[in-house]
């Protein structure tokens, strides 16, 4: 894949201040919307890897769990298992099934920590709770999404109305504990600015986010501006937008800063102002990022959006080199849904039809193989003929498998 893609793309990845001086800048055409409406600085997502294997890999887990005399003495382990099935349910887009496992786990853990008066024990209904906080909000119901995080929420110090024992007692486990509190806080911030960013609705994400930026700390910050960058801007607001990108670009570390970079270079794109050297900074910085340190989805986001911008502003062949070392990072960190994502990018920076071949040869067999919904439908949406690919149902399905165990753990957990 790599020689004949490569050849493709004309040549090695050009590495040299040379080579890439050699290349021309204009302008194309953009979309009406003048930031892309998703967030470059955000929790590392989760890696997405094949989902059989994973599946097989819980059930075993779980087997062994079952075993154990104290199951409440693994309780941590239990409710990773749970947490990463319920992932699982949700890729395959069956939100029943993942749903139903996140009530399975918060009622196992609940009625363990009343048998035991061990209330500690509640910390593992936190993130089945979140979970079925963001199901909402796939779902396009934002209402019922933000209750439950508001259920969850210390920032309300008002006391319990009698009738609330449960939720004091989260309250307090939440305030004690830093991991959770921190994951709590995090959700509380960004699903709704997720739901904000997905459904386009940036008057209500600016009013939000200078609401929360009064009371929150900067631990959170840099998510925040980014989305109140992208909302002003996509609302017309540039003056304000460019303000805050240049207050943003002095006040942040380095490594920070990137990321606010990268947003100005894509307002300036859109307004025909030359950005070369900057882009040109930024594809050297992802190339770099490949090979140094530990490689995670955060840093091929990031090299994908730079490789965006790149097309967006001309610079179609080092955009392709780009998003096909992105190709190359998803496959090594073994992510399922990332490397979709990058097919698709790569597919719609390559207007060669040898290379698009290429490309869409790597699409077929991935919507072969894979079982992740939303890399299904990405690939799709701009391969429409791989509605003509059967997915793999050769191998023994375990997924089935693992929802009922898990569903007749938590029924038999007390026995």
């Amino acid at each position: 894949m790599k020689t004949n893609l490569a050849a493709v793309i004309d040549g090695p990845l050009p590495v040299s201040p040379c080579h890439l001086a050699a290349c021309t800048y204009h302008s194309v055409p953009m979309t009406k919307e003048i930031l892309k409406n998703i967030l470059l600085f955000s929790e590392s997502r989760i890696i997405n890897k094949p989902i059989l294997p994973w599946a097989n890999e819980l059930i075993a887990s779980l087997g062994d769990l079952m075993t154990q005399r104290d199951k409440r003495g693994n309780a941590a382990s239990i409710a990773k298992i749970y947490n990463q099935a319920a992932h699982i349910f949700l890729a395959l887009d069956d939100i029943r099934s993942a749903r139903e496992l996140c009530y399975s786990q918060i009622q196992l853990f609940i009625g363990w920590s009343q048998k035991s008066g061990n209330y500690a024990l509640l910390k593992h209904i936190v993130e089945p709770w979140v979970n079925l906080s963001c199901m909402d909000r796939l779902e396009g119901n934002s209402g019922d999404a933000f209750n439950k995080l508001a259920l969850l929420s210390i920032q309300d110090e008002s006391p319990m109305r009698e009738g609330h024992p449960l939720k004091q007692l989260l309250r307090d486990i939440i305030k004690a504990d830093e991991n959770i509190h921190h994951f709590v806080k995090s959700a509380c911030l960004l699903e709704p600015v997720k739901y904000y960013l997905i459904h386009k609705q940036y008057e209500a994400l600016i009013t939000f986010v200078e609401a929360k930026q009064e009371t929150e700390s900067m631990e959170y910050d840099l998510p925040l501006q980014e989305a109140l960058i992208v909302s002003l801007a996509n609302t017309g607001k540039m003056n304000r937008a460019f303000d805050l990108l240049n207050h943003c670009r002095s006040s942040y570390s380095r490594s920070a800063s990137a990321v606010f970079v990268l947003r100005e270079c894509e307002m300036n794109v859109y307004l025909n102002k030359p950005v070369f050297a900057e882009l040109q900074a930024l594809y050297k910085r992802a190339f770099r990022s490949f090979h140094l340190g530990y490689l995670n989805t955060a840093k091929i986001l990031h090299a994908m959006h730079t490789a965006h911008v790149m097309h967006q502003a001309g610079l179609s062949e080092m955009a392709a080199k780009l998003g096909y070392c992105c190709v190359e990072a998803a496959e090594r960190i073994n992510d399922e849904c990332l490397k979709a994502e990058s097919l698709v990018l790569l597919y719609e920076l390559i207007d060669q039809t040898e290379g698009r071949q290429i490309v869409e040869d790597l699409m077929i067999e991935h919507y072969f193989t894979t079982r992740y919904a939303a890399a299904r439908k990405h690939m799709i949406n701009v391969f429409p003929d791989l509605r003509h690919v059967e997915s793999r149902r050769e191998e023994v399905d375990a997924l089935p498998a693992l929802f009922e165990e898990l569903l007749m753990f938590s029924a038999y957990a007390f026995c």
